[in-house]
């Protein structure tokens, strides 16, 4: 399994309207993996026709959590309902395959009450992101959401996994999606935008649980975390090339009231 990060796609038309600082442009996926739906055996391994999700790492308060969305938990246990018992479950894969757990994810309530969040997450060993290559985010205060003009969605579609070798191995690379903000409230941001060109992609499916990034030119920090896309080419009055994605707002006092409910683990 390769995890691919292939250099940043953004014209440069697009990088004058949408600046975006070099640390993020550069690899984007450096905060979260490919997440994938395999059959609970130690001999699993991700093939072209495997489900992913994307799982994001983020640190607070010297812990370190791993976030993706409670309906790729919900599509676990549906098909371990349908299999009748534990059949599946979640692994990442970079050299080997790690055993990721769907049991120890909570969805957490939220501030406000209502509507629980589409959040799933639970605490990782402090030494799991630096042994597959990654770091966790640390949580900072953006820009007034008023002054911020485009995000940047981080993830691993599901559909563009290629086969890596010859003995059945699979590579998926990371995509940058940047758009407009287009929303922005306590719970919830929208970014949308129309392409001037097909992307070249046919759905984001597997971005669930990735990041979406705000940036200005010298600094980005997490705004939410997907759990909405919609396909990039859309057919609509006319047709076109589009991105359209939504997420579950990501702030220190939300993030925070969400980890306080998660068992300790480390």
């Amino acid at each position: 399994m390769e995890d691919e990060t292939p250099p940043s796609n953004v014209s440069e038309r697009e990088t004058r309207s949408f600046p975006v600082c070099d640390p993020l442009r550069e690899r984007g996926c450096k905060h979260c993996i490919a997440l994938f739906v395999l059959e609970n055996s130690g001999r699993a391994q991700p093939t072209l026709e495997h489900d992913n999700a994307t799982l994001t790492f983020v640190e607070l308060n010297g812990r370190i959590y791993g976030v993706t969305c409670q309906h790729v938990i919900d599509i676990v246990q549906g098909r371990n309902r349908a299999a009748g018992g534990h059949a599946f479950d979640l692994f990442t894969v970079v050299e080997k395959l790690v055993f990721i757990g769907i049991e120890r994810f909570l969805q957490p309530g939220d501030l406000s009450g209502g509507r629980a969040p589409d959040i799933a997450i639970r605490q990782l060993h402090p030494d799991y992101p630096a042994a597959v290559g990654k770091i966790p985010i640390s949580l900072s205060q953006p820009p007034e959401s008023s002054k911020i003009e485009h995000l940047i969605a981080v993830g691993y579609p599901t559909a563009i996994k290629q086969p890596a070798d010859d003995v059945g191995r699979v590579a998926i690379p990371c995509i940058h999606a940047l758009a407009e903000q287009v929303a922005h409230s306590e719970r919830t941001v929208r970014m949308f935008s129309i392409l001037a060109e097909n992307p070249g992609i046919d759905s984001f499916s597997g971005m669930s649980g990735g990041p979406v990034y705000w940036s200005t030119p010298e600094l980005y920090g997490l705004a939410g975390i997907t759990y909405e896309a919609a396909p990039p080419n859309e057919m609509g009055v006319v047709p076109d090339s589009r991105i359209s994605i939504v997420a579950e707002t990501v702030s220190l006092d939300r993030f925070s009231h969400w980890v306080s409910q998660v068992p300790v683990l480390f």
